[in-house]
């Protein structure tokens, strides 16, 4: 399931150039103060995502930096405020539902990549014309 927002990266007041994103449900969530958190928006990540996110957690662990980086990107976990989406509780997280927040950002990628076709204003971009001799 995806949905267009305009989504905001932590700490930047700016909107990524683009606004599509990806929802899902955790099969198990997290329970938190007995309210259970499955339902989730994962925006694209940006550059400013992987430098922060190397930032906060370095690079020892693969799996810990794209936590820090996914706690970057979820626009929305639950209820929960943004101020709790944090690295942390990613890493608390059922490896099923690990894996289901991986699988939305995989989508997220393929839809921006949209089988290699340029994007304008939204619209593919019609393929160029091959150039005549």
């Amino acid at each position: 399931m995806n949905s267009i927002s305009t989504p905001t990266p932590a700490g930047t007041g700016l909107a990524p150039a683009v606004s599509l994103t990806e929802t899902g449900r955790l099969s198990i969530g997290i329970v938190i103060d007995g309210v259970r958190h499955q339902d989730f928006e994962l925006r694209p990540a940006t550059v400013r995502d992987n430098v922060e996110a190397s930032l906060e957690v370095g690079s020892a662990s693969a799996i810990e930096l794209l936590c820090a980086t996914f706690a970057r990107q979820l626009v929305r976990f639950g209820t929960l405020p943004a101020s709790a989406i944090t690295t942390g509780l990613l890493l608390d997280l059922n490896p099923n539902d690990w894996n289901a927040i991986e699988a939305a950002n995989t989508e997220l990628e393929k839809k921006l990549r949209r089988d290699g076709q340029p994007w304008n204003g939204g619209q593919p971009v019609a393929p160029s014309s091959p150039a005549t001799a």
